[in-house]
């Protein structure tokens, strides 16, 4: 572990909370089992005991897995996915990959912070997409004898299409507070399991 990196602070039960009922209805588990669904329902109970012990317990877990101490044997489980090919009208396949639960909860916590917020455009950023355009539209406009070509950029991870060597080292620069948590998924291979 990278002793210049600084721990996460402890994530909240309010931060859990607003991630989980943040799942569209009808999410779907991994190869776990767990889905959003039983999530929302295990923590909807507001005085039931086991739902105020679940929420003081995930905070802990979350910031756990944050703070990249999760035991590498339980890493290609815990990160890894189900798999599912669907048919495309044109007959390709799409492969469709459905992450634990658990580690997609821990993701949202990150991407619905306020860490995020100043380069996040696209995915949780409210207009987002369309602050991106118009900002693009701004810029040309002011410079626009100096710059002739404006180009747009997509990042994606189609199965494993990029370099993680270079994803981790940009994640480091880019989010040194949430740096252990990406080593874990993306250091070593994870299970992706497909049928029953």
């Amino acid at each position: 572990m990278d002793d210049d990196v600084p721990a996460v602070p402890p994530v909240t039960a309010q931060e859990i909370r607003i991630a989980i009922f943040s799942f569209p209805h009808g999410s779907a588990g991994g190869a776990d089992g767990l889905r959003p669904p039983h999530l929302k329902d295990m923590t909807s109970g507001l005085n039931d005991v086991i739902s105020t012990e679940l929420l003081e317990a995930l905070p802990s877990l979350t910031t756990h897995m944050l703070n990249g101490k999760v035991p590498a044997g339980i890493c290609p489980f815990l990160y890894g996915a189900s798999l599912a090919a669907l048919v495309k009208k044109d007959g390709g396949i799409r492969p469709i990959a459905v992450g634990c639960t658990l580690r997609r909860l821990t993701g949202k916590v990150v991407s619905m912070g306020a860490q995020l917020r100043p380069e996040l455009v696209g995915y949780r950023a409210q207009r987002g997409a369309e602050a991106a355009v118009h900002a693009g539209r701004l810029f040309l406009s002011r410079n626009g004898a100096e710059c002739q070509v404006l180009p747009k950029l997509d990042f994606k991870n189609a199965f494993n299409t990029i370099f993680r060597g270079r994803l981790l080292a940009e994640a480091k620069k880019a989010m040194p507070q949430f740096f252990h948590f990406a080593p874990q998924m993306y250091s070593q291979p994870s299970n992706l399991i497909s049928g029953d």
